[in-house]
């Protein structure tokens, strides 16, 4: 894999999942900058809003207030829709699916896009280490 891109390799994860009702996977950093965005050829462009990934940071750190620890994912139905988010920070990966898509499918295959998006996690922290932890 160390000649495909990251975008070649999350898209190549995620094509089996498109049958199963995944619509669209993206990776951006906590203040929703999009660095990976991949779609069915179902899916609307605007399916993945700019607002998920922030909305994500937030509601981890209100679970954390409430007691609840830092969350590793969460999943969220919105009528027709299932939103499955997981964190790696400083990244967060977003799956858009149908909400009838095999959820647990949808948390396996997002933790193999962390194993992929790694390197980016750790470019992003050696940076931040580099320059006084400002990014």
């Amino acid at each position: 894999m160390s000649s495909m891109s990251v975008q070649d390799a999350v898209e190549t994860l995620s094509f089996p999942y498109y049958d199963q009702g995944l619509k669209a996977v993206a990776i951006s950093d906590r203040d929703g900058v999009t660095l990976v965005k991949c779609l069915s050829s179902t899916a609307s462009p605007s399916i993945l809003e700019q607002v998920l990934p922030t909305t994500f940071a937030v509601a981890n750190a209100q679970a954390s207030k409430l007691g609840l620890k830092k969350n590793k994912s969460i999943v969220s139905i919105f009528g027709l829709h299932q939103v499955v988010q997981l964190d790696q920070s400083p990244l967060i990966i977003t799956m858009v699916a149908n909400a009838h898509a095999n959820t647990g499918a949808l948390l396996d295959l997002g933790n193999a896009l962390k194993e992929i998006t790694q390197v980016i996690v750790n470019a992003m922290q050696k940076q931040q280490a580099g320059n006084g932890g400002v990014v």
